[in-house]
């Protein structure tokens, strides 16, 4: 008897860094690869001998998010490899990006990936899984790598996730006047480990998350700041984080 595939996230405890590991039926998507070292063998313990991924997005170019990524592309088939696009364009800006993503995008390429950049709109459905893409948007005319990050907003019934990558508060009032409250979600991948100038009072009651995942790990930065911990409670969320736990699973 062939046991059943698993439909579940996995918010994997990578460090300082983010990467989270979505299976639905046979589809697998990955958000970031998590800084470099230790993604591979912790794909393996949730994928066993699978070696194939149907999407890698990376959120955006921060080696946090990224820097696992040439160590994923040497052991892994990918179907897609999705990259942010702030100028609208369909190809990836290369121009600032790090030497080994970079690298990883031409390994992954020779070996048939398909390279993307995304803009606000595009949508992805995975059958069971459907996902749209909220930012970067080039009308919202917003600088830096971290409000132009790929921020994602999945609906796994009868599940709802935002995948908030490392956007600013200044940002997120960008993606309420566009999707107001659109953007209610049962967890919410808390921005940019839980920094101070992420997750607002405002974001927070557009979407009134049940329950914040933040990935974090030991940091000189002040992650998760004090302030944001106490915005989501406020909010009503339960917090959980992977400096204390571990990988985080959830059952979709």
């Amino acid at each position: 008897m062939i046991a059943p595939t698993p439909k579940r996230y996995v918010f994997m405890d990578v460090g300082q860094g983010d990467a989270a590991l979505s299976q639905s039926g046979s589809h697998i998507y990955l958000v970031d690869t998590g800084p470099e070292g230790g993604i591979v063998r912790k794909i393996g313990e949730y994928l066993g001998r699978r070696k194939y991924l149907d999407v890698v997005f990376i959120s955006h170019y921060d080696k946090d998010h990224s820097g696992g990524a040439l160590e994923i592309a040497k052991r892994y088939e990918i179907g897609a490899l999705v990259f942010p696009s702030a100028d609208g364009k369909t190809y990836p800006d290369t121009t600032s990006m790090p030497y080994e993503l970079f690298e990883a995008m031409n390994i992954a390429r020779a070996r048939g990936t398909r390279v993307t950049a995304v803009t606000s709109g595009t949508k992805i459905d995975f059958g069971e899984e459907q996902l749209e893409i909220l930012s970067p948007d080039i009308r919202m005319k917003l600088k830096g790598d971290n409000d132009n990050s790929i921020v994602i907003f999945a609906i796994a019934k009868p599940k709802r996730i935002l995948f908030a990558a490392d956007i600013s508060q200044k940002a997120e009032e960008k993606l309420m006047r566009k999707y107001g409250k659109l953007l209610r979600a049962d967890i919410l991948k808390v921005a940019h480990h839980g920094a101070k100038s992420s997750t607002g009072d405002r974001l927070l009651k557009y979407v009134r998350p049940e329950l914040a995942i933040i990935s974090v790990g030991k940091n000189f930065y002040g992650h998760p700041a004090k302030e944001t911990l106490q915005r989501l409670i406020l909010a009503g969320a339960k917090i959980r984080r992977t400096d204390y736990e571990g990988d985080i699973q959830l059952e979709k």
